[in-house]
């Protein structure tokens, strides 16, 4: 095994991004089920059944949030591990992950500042995108280093994916034609969910590619 260090850590990350999506899948099951409740003691004034319900979901909504807060110490953890084999780029993902993870706290405190608190939450956006990009980039060197140009090239496209989904993110956003601005909030929406389920196949090929 030439990469170790980065062996383990993307592995990591890759346990780390897959918790994120169980959590947030989690999060809307218990968010339906809590709905459920309520419904339920609408329609039918049993509050004992709704109540239950209500409970259930908000328990469920509680390990959806647990499990994403995990996968965030993982990914620390997996990008620290990684950028001992690849600094030059998962030393920045690791410094940019921190970034976010200080811009989402400190945002919480400062939602009664809302110049601040809008700061804040465009810095921690942008950590993010980091975060993405050169977990990648690092991915991409070490395959030109192992010589596995495809999965070089697999980095480069999803690269490009995630250009052109913050670009009509952006777009959504300035555009001041509603009717528009909605076709194009889907097709972000839908494009993210392209580009997360890519990473996760990335992040699989690269395991494999580093275990060699």
């Amino acid at each position: 095994m030439q990469f170790p260090n980065a062996y383990k850590g993307v592995s990591k990350i890759f346990i780390a991004e897959i918790l994120a999506l169980i959590g947030a899948l989690v999060m809307v099951a218990g968010a339906g089920i809590a709905v459920g409740g309520a419904v339920t003691a609408i329609d039918s004034g049993s509050l004992d059944a709704a109540g239950g319900l209500v409970t259930g979901g908000a328990i469920t909504m509680l390990g959806g949030l647990v499990l994403p807060i995990i996968g965030y110490i993982l990914q620390l953890v997996g990008l620290s591990q990684a950028s001992k084999d690849e600094p030059k780029n998962f030393k920045v993902a690791f410094i940019a992950a921190i970034v976010a993870l200080i811009a989402s706290l400190v945002t919480g405190f400062a939602s009664s500042i809302e110049w601040l608190g809008s700061l804040l939450t465009i810095v921690a956006g942008i950590a993010n995108i980091c975060v993405f990009v050169f977990t990648i980039s690092g991915i991409m060197e070490l395959a030109r280093q192992v010589n596995r140009s495809d999965v070089a090239a697999l980095g480069n496209k999803i690269l490009w994916l995630i250009i052109i989904t913050y670009a009509l993110s952006f777009v959504m956003k300035i555009i001041p034609i509603a009717e528009l601005a909605a076709v194009l909030g889907i097709a972000s929406a839908i494009l993210s969910l392209v580009t997360y389920i890519v990473f996760l196949v990335y992040l699989s090929k690269a395991k494999k590619m580093l275990a060699v």
